[in-house]
């Protein structure tokens, strides 16, 4: 449960902390954009390899 959870995406209240704080919103979307799609292949993965 614990490597399925780690797979799973950044959550999505980082642009709102982001935004809050005065970071740089294109960048942190980028990054969340990126770690979706990461994960997306790294959660099929490891569930293909825990079944």
């Amino acid at each position: 449960m614990v490597v399925l959870l780690a797979a799973l995406p950044s959550a999505s209240n980082v642009a709102m902390l982001a935004e809050r704080f005065g970071a740089d919103n294109g960048r942190i979307a980028r990054i969340i954009l990126l770690s979706t799609v990461l994960a997306f292949f790294s959660f099929s993965g490891a569930v293909a390899l825990l079944t």
